[in-house]
This record gives structure tokens, sequence and C-alpha cells, in this order.
């Protein structure tokens, strides 16, 4: 979990983790086009939630691209990495690419509901036990 104000309205922005969620349409879920694959599929996936009126909303949830890769294990905000005024943040899958793990990079936008995999930069790395 972590607070970032992705949208850049001066007020946080509530970031939720799932690192053990199942597609419930029983496949994995493609971002872009909003199909499924046809296999049960634990994807993990990123909540964002905005805070108004006395109450939270869901206004997206970004998901993992691979399977059993924990996606959503781990969240921080990164303050404001390109400049722009809206807040960034990374998001943790440390099972992901064959036990590597992935960093995802998220910039944030105006938009909280356009913040997708095409916004996402992605940071892989074996560490070397030292």
């Amino acid at each position: 979990m972590a607070a970032v104000d992705v949208n850049g309205d001066g007020q946080d922005e509530v970031l939720v983790g799932a690192p053990l969620f199942f597609n419930e349409a029983g496949g994995h879920h493609d971002q872009q086009s909003g199909s499924s694959q046809g296999v049960y599929f634990e994807e993990g996936r990123v909540s964002i939630f905005t805070y108004s009126d006395g109450a939270f909303e869901e206004r997206i949830s970004i998901f993992g691209m691979e399977n059993a890769g924990r996606f959503g294990a781990a969240i921080a905000g990164l303050g404001d990495l390109d400049g722009d005024g809206f807040g960034d943040f990374a998001v943790g899958a440390p099972f992901s690419a064959s036990g590597v793990g992935i960093v995802a990079i998220y910039f944030g936008k105006s938009d909280v509901e356009s913040i997708q995999g095409k916004n996402r930069r992605t940071l892989r790395e074996k560490l070397a036990a030292s």
C-alpha cells in the first residue's frame, strides 16, 4: 500500500496491491484489448483509489503480466521522476521474469484511468548474493 498524488491535484491517491489476485473472468486480463486468454491466471493487481466527499472510489486496477509473478507485492511512491507535476510510483513483482523479479515504474497523469501498461517502464536485473 502507498499514498501518492498520481494525478497532481494536491491530494494523495491510495494504491493497494493484491499480489495473489486471480482474474475472475477465468483467464489473463489483457489490459490493451480487455480480453481474456481462457486460462486461470494468478496475475496480481494494484488498484488506485481517490478520496472525495468522505468516501474512497476505485478508479482503476493495473494488472500483472505474468502468472504467479506476485505483481503488487510491493508499492512505493517515487516522487516526480520525470518533472511533469504528477507523482510516479513503483510496483514490485518478485517472482516475475522466471523468478528474477521485476520493478515496474509508472508515471502519473492527470487522468488516473489512463495509467496503464503503456505508461510503464520495467527494470530487471538478477542480483548476485554477496
